[in-house]
């Protein structure tokens, strides 16, 4: 009997050695690493659950329309532009004739308008010679690396002329009135519109969208630090455990669906999408609804380890509230969990 007692008080001494090497830590030993974690979540969290990463706005480049005048017959290409400002502007492709005559020397007086490498000067002239036999040449630029397209005309009196075909953008303004004191470029009288010049300077994108793209996906811009799938995940991982994220990640980048019904169904947050140039480029939803209703705020004041838990395995309790909003607080439960040594959170803070 005394021996039976024995091994149940060593087996006793054993379980309690077990469950004391098995309880969770005090708050104290785990403080800095649980405020060092908040702190990080905010910005993981903006890019998992709330507005995510900065896109390239969905802007596809302009396709000419193509008008042929009857009267003339002339071809005239044009696009519209809807200006937050002021209103319908047309733009239009023109094409400026301009003739030049090169001379060996600077002439006193006139101002060239180009100087070539073996010293020639181009002044600008009036010529009505548009309609003489004409030699297609072509310069390349070697500080620019481009090529210009001109003609050469050979005249009995100035010699070679050159035809530079110059082709700008020029704009006019719709009006719904027909000015007083101007006349207008162009003006459609049975829709009651008048077109009149006017300086505009067309707002230019660092990208532009075609079919191509998935639709309701927009790109990620390429200055963002998190610009691919494994970079987001690197980076959430700093932050939340791997088990905690792999349920996150189905959801942000496979999709899940949540009914039978087509509109039940959940896209993913973020795509890598190969382009025809064989580029791999992230892409963001456009449709997805941000999580996230404000920054959540944490009293560590208030902190303390509850039940249950374990050495690797902690809940905080914690009074929190929304920014703004310090009055409305509500106690909540956050997880940690130890991995490779090192905690981390495996219940998200927002």
């Amino acid at each position: 009997m005394k021996k039976a007692f024995i091994v149940l008080l060593c087996l006793i001494t054993v379980a309690l050695s077990l469950v004391s090497c098995s309880k969770p830590p005090e708050y104290a030993e785990i403080e800095e690493r649980f405020k060092e974690l908040i702190e990080a979540s905010y910005s993981v969290n903006d890019i998992l659950f709330g507005e995510g990463l900065e896109v390239y706005e969905r802007v596809y480049e302009k396709d000419f329309l193509i008008h042929k005048d009857s009267k003339t017959n002339k071809v005239y290409y044009y696009y519209g532009i809807e200006d937050e400002e002021l209103g319908y502007i047309l733009g239009y492709r023109h094409t400026e004739i301009l003739y030049f005559i090169r001379s060996e020397t600077e002439k006193e007086g006139s101002e060239y308008i180009y100087k070539d490498s073996e010293g020639g000067y181009y002044y600008q002239i009036s010529y009505n010679g548009a309609e003489m036999e004409k030699e297609v040449s072509s310069y390349k630029d070697p500080a620019t690396d481009i090529t210009y397209y001109f003609y050469k005309i050979a005249d009995d009196k100035l010699g070679t002329v050159y035809e530079y075909r110059l082709q700008t953008m020029k704009y006019l303004i719709r009006e719904t009135s027909k000015r007083a004191d101007d006349t207008p470029i162009y003006e459609n009288a049975e829709l009651g519109y008048f077109y009149y010049p006017i300086d505009y300077v067309e707002k230019e994108y660092e990208l532009y969208y075609t079919d191509e793209d998935p639709d309701n996906y927009s790109y990620v811009r390429f200055d963002e630090e998190y610009i691919s799938i494994d970079a987001i995940k690197a980076y959430a991982e700093e932050v939340y455990s791997k088990q905690y994220l792999e349920g996150v990640y189905e959801m942000l980048f496979t999709g899940a669906v949540i009914s039978e019904q087509t509109s039940g169904s959940l896209g993913a947050k973020y795509i890598e999408h190969e382009g025809s140039d064989g580029n791999v480029l992230l892409m963001q939803s456009d449709i997805y609804q941000p999580m996230i209703k404000g920054k959540r705020i944490y009293d560590f004041s208030t902190a303390k380890v509850v039940k249950p838990g374990s050495s690797e395995f902690a809940n905080i309790e914690i009074e929190s509230y929304l920014e703004g909003e310090p009055e409305n607080r509500v106690t909540v439960t956050l997880s940690l969990v130890k991995q490779d040594g090192e905690w981390y959170l495996d219940s998200a803070t927002y």
